[in-house]
């Protein structure tokens, strides 16, 4: 068995208990898997940290990884989800973001490029964005 934190379009969180990965994959694509807030089946896996198990004796079953090894993984789990779930938009990100924000555009998930200066006036104006940080493929 194994837990995911899940959390719908609407931003609920929830836990949820699977036989497996494939398990989970099946029963989200069958439109299975609801949000117990609101009851869409718009859900994804949500970022978490990677459990470390502990066998009866407490030794570490798993080797515990080094904080900043730790928040790579992370980091590279997250850049994952959102290449994975997310419209690419490339260059014309703090255009696109605008557009949502105003309503003239389909208000959706979306991740793409912006110099410093375009993040910086996107949350000036209010806009919320989060940075996706480049990380080195080869550690």
């Amino acid at each position: 068995m194994i837990k995911f934190l899940l959390r719908c379009y609407n931003g609920h969180e929830f836990d949820s208990w699977f036989l497996d990965s494939d398990s989970y994959a099946k029963q989200q694509t069958m439109k299975l898997v609801a949000c117990p807030h609101c009851g869409i089946c718009e859900v994804a896996k949500a970022i978490t940290a990677p459990n470390v198990i502990r066998s009866a004796k407490g030794e570490h079953s798993q080797p515990m990884l080094h904080p900043e090894q730790q928040a790579k993984l992370m980091l590279r789990e997250w850049t994952s989800f959102v290449k994975s779930n997310f419209e690419d938009v490339g260059k014309r990100f703090s255009d696109e973001v605008r557009l949502i924000h105003n309503g003239e555009s389909e208000a959706r998930s979306i991740f793409g490029q912006a110099t410093l200066g375009e993040a910086l006036q996107l949350h000036e104006e209010g806009i919320e964005i989060n940075l996706l940080p480049e990380l080195p493929t080869d550690s």
